[in-house]
């Protein structure tokens, strides 16, 4: 067998609560570094009045990495040894991906105090696909861009409630009304999006 053979191996990873079952793909060593939003680390970009990143998301401590764009699409999720799963969700600027040959992944937090206790490290990369993350979509709604696994259906006070599920686990509502029809259109259009392979959905 080729030396260069890309490994595959088949884990149980824990997954919002649930355990699944992965395809994980060994990428090797990668140097990991940490960011958050303050001007040492983004620079002009911390000024922003609603804090974003390149794909458009709010950085999340937890969900958020950083790397070549070249190397990893948008919205891929990683494991990285010793720090758990992430999706890569922004990209640092072009001459740190160049100096590290795209071999970089940088880790949200969020202060500057947690960033510089992780520091700079080699650590082992593995890529994940599983069944349950091949339906997740972004959200969008107002200013805020959201990265759902989940979206269901809940009543509460007489109300119907559309709530979605981040992949760290994290559940919250985006959308409510007296009237269940309107909350079922709306997952349904949700769930026709991720059928048609959309990458976003807006609620208004």
């Amino acid at each position: 067998m080729n030396s260069f053979a890309i490994i595959i191996l088949v884990l149980n990873l824990t997954l919002g609560g649930e355990v699944s079952t992965a395809f994980v793909e060994s990428l090797g060593n990668y140097t990991v570094t940490a960011y958050c939003s303050c001007e040492v680390c983004c620079g002009k970009w911390s000024h922003q009045k609603v804090q974003r990143t390149a794909s458009g998301t709010v950085p999340t401590q937890g969900i958020t990495i950083a790397t070549s764009w070249d190397e990893f699409e948008s919205g891929e999720n990683l494991y990285i040894e010793s720090i758990g799963k992430r999706f890569v969700e922004d990209k640092p600027s072009q001459h740190i991906i160049n100096k590290y040959d795209g071999k970089i992944i940088d880790v949200y937090f969020d202060s500057h105090q947690e960033a510089l206790k992780h520091g700079k490290q080699t650590l082992k990369v593995y890529k994940i696909q599983n069944e349950k993350e091949n339906n997740m979509i972004s959200i969008i709604k107002g200013e805020s861009t959201f990265t759902a696994m989940e979206h269901n259906i809940h009543q509460q006070d007489g109300k119907y409630q559309l709530w979605i599920t981040r992949p760290n686990g994290k559940s919250f509502k985006v959308s409510e009304d007296d009237k269940v029809e309107k909350i079922q259109e709306l997952k349904s259009a949700i769930d026709y999006a991720i059928e048609k392979g959309e990458a976003a959905f807006r609620i208004d």
